[in-house]
């Protein structure tokens, strides 16, 4: 169903592989991604760690044409969620 890819340090993509995905599904899953990372505590020792995480989404062919640019055009919405205040996901509606 999903492959779960390290790009880069720090830097995962998920390609949901199903035909029929759309930016509003795929927008859903990201969503829902974000939320479980975010009610997810850590504890060591006397300390809760609190994580969130920003995601870039995008959608073939709507948002590109090739797999290099699909990733481009992910990271590019990325690093839009972590400018734009973090903890978020973010994609078409930035103009990205």
């Amino acid at each position: 169903m999903k492959w779960l890819y390290k790009l880069k340090k720090k830097i995962l993509f998920i390609i949901l592989g199903t035909m029929s995905t759309d930016y509003a599904m795929a927008y859903q899953v990201a969503e829902r991604v974000r939320e479980d990372i975010a009610g997810f505590a850590f504890e060591k020792g006397t300390l809760n760690i609190n994580v969130t995480v920003s995601i870039g989404i995008a959608v073939c062919p709507d948002d590109a044409d090739s797999v290099r640019e699909l990733i481009s055009t992910a990271d590019k919405a990325l690093y839009k969620a972590k400018e734009t205040g973090k903890n978020k996901v973010v994609g078409r509606e930035f103009g990205i």
